[in-house]
């Protein structure tokens, strides 16, 4: 148990020294890793104290153990690493903070790795008791493995007998898994009860800041009458809504989860039915904080981009997807920032009419904006300072399209003449921007889900929506999926195998006994998807990094059982000798490391409070993965490994 602090007190003191802050991802690393740092103290003890128990005396026992099992301790350190090295490389904000978690753990390990090589077999030199337990408990959990190692022997000499029906066993498993994980819904991240709920505020285009505020003074009435809202906060025209008098953004702040009765998600779906009945004149739209950090652009759940050659018809066109998604009852709040224009008076000069008046467009122009947008006439002096003097019409004067007869415009002669004898006037309306993405105009569409929807299902329907709906030359295009961030976590996965799988056959000395010990990880996969699905989970970016630590821990199994075999057809031991004497002395300390890491990740995975959604997943699949994995790394390993070691031992022969 010393490596743990000896561990984590020197990771603390690392990350501080790199500049790390103590976070979700940072502290989420340490806790995971606690399971794992005492996995190298434990092979190395265990391994000591059965060379005590056959008669040695405990410094000959602390040698000799230590130095059998030290490439083991170093492979697995390294082959663990490996896994993390690649997320140093991923992109955004996501690597920046997973960046965090990998170096955490990555860190964690070396230490413990580095204590085991060194402090342990210290400890043992001088502090270990040889010879029978002292305590009855200990002598009957001696009998107890004696007689666990006992039935493991015969099980796998039948296993080595049938291999060929071991391995189609477990390919069939395999082949399996994969309906598991088609049944596992995908997002991002899941959500998460935080305390806070993001809102929206779109009035009609034109209104005033004075109109947006009385409608915003509505919600906020609504909101503070809720039981489970604690504040609220709002800014008409900041917080994003570019200064716009229309627009707002507010933040709800919620009690903490034990003050109220309802969930985040709950309290929102109760202010969406309370908005769409008490307010009018305004659309509010109301979201769950969760995904605004790691989301997509803006932070929500679904975002498109509908682009295509005609403008109106984009427009046209998210009219009847938008009414296709409310009606599937997946989406709530869908919105477009198309800018369908603030309503303008177009003051455009007539030529024809000014050249026969007489009246340049230049004093055209010099005169709306005097009138309209205003001029500085002169300066101000009062003793040592200047006031700009700036004149316009009053605002009661030019709020009307009427307004505009009245201004007089002079000619070349000296005349003055009304304004609407040269130029053309007309109402309409203009964009307020123009989105381009690769530059095609597009219309930008977000949208928020209904409670228990994941973004997979959402995207999917979208999809299939945009396939009925868009023509030719007209299609839709994602910010950023979930499968897109997915993918880019599983193409870091392949790329911390490889480095391991270099790793791996440096150590080893040969190209096949990597192969062997990654049989390790398709049963973690396995194990990890059923985990996830068993807890009704979903696969998210969190998951996914579980999968990524199993797939590092369920490794040091096979390299246990690969490399202890290897020593002895080393020293001259037949092939199927080996592995019986290799395998049933490796069980305990495979089932030890097992036990300790799932006893690290059980607090996690029955987490609770705020964020708890996070840690589960990742919990999750490390119990499922390691556990169904340490079941069948004990058999199949074995059977794999006497397929292919005389192929090995004849490439050795040869060299």
């Amino acid at each position: 148990l010393l490596a743990i602090p000896t561990a984590i007190i020197g990771t603390f003191i690392i990350i501080n020294w790199l500049g790390f802050t103590l976070n979700t991802f940072s502290l989420l690393g340490l806790a995971l890793a606690i399971g794992v740092v005492v996995d190298d103290a434990i092979i190395m003890l265990e391994n000591i104290v059965r060379y005590g128990q056959m008669g040695l005396d405990k410094v000959n026992a602390a040698y000799k153990g230590s130095r059998e099992i030290t490439f083991a301790v170093i492979a697995t350190t390294l082959a663990l690493v490996a896994i993390f090295i690649p997320i140093s490389f991923m992109p955004g904000i996501e690597g920046r903070f997973f960046l965090e978690f990998a170096v955490t753990i990555s860190i964690a390990v070396s230490l413990s790795s580095l204590e085991a090589l060194t402090l342990a077999p210290m400890r043992c030199s001088q502090f270990l008791r040889v010879g029978e337990r002292a305590t009855a408990f200990g002598r009957g959990f001696d009998q107890f493995m004696l007689k666990l190692k006992d039935i493991y022997s015969g099980l796998l000499n039948k296993a080595l007998e049938r291999r060929g029906l071991v391995l189609l066993l477990s390919l069939l498993l395999f082949a399996g898994s994969a309906l598991v994980f088609k049944k596992l819904e995908t997002q991002f991240v899941p959500p998460q009860d935080r305390g806070m709920v993001s809102v929206m505020f779109l009035a009609p285009d034109g209104k005033s800041m004075q109109y947006t505020d009385e409608k915003i003074k509505e919600f906020e009435k609504i909101a503070m009458a809720h039981p489970a809202v604690q504040r609220v906060f709002v800014a008409i025209g900041g917080f994003g809504a570019g200064g716009q008098g229309n627009r707002g953004n507010g933040i709800v702040i919620l009690k903490d989860r034990k003050d109220r009765a309802q969930s985040q998600p709950e309290v929102v779906d109760d202010l969406r039915a309370q908005l769409d009945e008490n307010i009018k004149g305004m659309k509010v739209f109301i979201r769950d904080r969760w995904g605004t950090n790691l989301g997509g652009r803006r932070g929500n759940p679904v975002e498109y981009t509908i682009s295509g050659p005609d403008p109106e018809k984009q427009k046209e066109l998210f009219d009847v997807m938008k009414t296709q998604m409310e009606d599937s009852g997946l989406f709530v709040g869908v919105r477009s920032d198309d800018a369908r224009g603030l309503p303008e008076v177009q003051i455009t000069p007539n030529r024809e009419k000014a050249i026969r008046s007489g009246v340049e467009v230049s004093e055209i122009a010099d005169v709306i904006n005097a009138t309209f947008g205003g001029v500085v006439a002169t300066n101000y002096t009062q003793g040592s300072r200047r006031f700009p003097v700036f004149v316009q019409l009053q605002e009661k004067d030019r709020q009307r399209v009427e307004d505009i007869s009245p201004i007089l415009v002079r000619n070349n002669r000296g005349e003055l003449l009304p304004l609407a004898q040269v130029v053309d006037v007309n109402s309409t309306t203009s964009p307020q921007y123009v989105y381009r993405e690769d530059r095609i105009r597009g219309v930008r569409v977000d949208s928020s889900l209904v409670t228990g929807v994941t973004e997979g299902k959402a995207i999917s329907k979208v999809e299939e929506i945009a396939a009925n709906v868009l023509p030719e030359k007209y299609f839709i295009r994602f910010s950023e999926t979930p499968r897109e961030k997915l993918l880019e976590t599983v193409i870091i996965m392949l790329l911390g195998l490889i480095i391991a799988y270099m790793v791996l056959a440096s150590q080893f000395n040969s190209f096949l006994d990597p192969w062997v010990v990654f049989l390790a990880i398709p049963f973690g996969l396995i194990g990890s998807g059923i985990a996830l699905w068993l807890g009704g989970q979903t696969l998210n970016i969190y998951s996914v990094i579980g999968i990524l630590l199993t797939m590092g821990i369920v490794k040091k199994n096979s390299i246990l059982l690969v490399e202890f075999t290897n020593q002895l057809r080393d020293k001259g031991t037949p092939l199927r000798d080996a592995i019986m004497e290799a395998c049933p002395i490796r069980l305990r300390p495979i089932l030890m490391t097992t036990v300790s890491t799932l006893a690290a990740a059980l607090p996690p995975a029955l987490a609770l409070g705020p964020g708890a959604e996070t840690r589960i997943p990742m919990a999750l699949t490390v119990i499922g993965g390691v556990l169904l994995s340490a079941l069948f790394t004990l058999f199949v390993v074995p059977c794999v490994y006497s397929l292919v070691a005389p192929e090995r031992r004849k490439i050795l022969l040869e060299d």
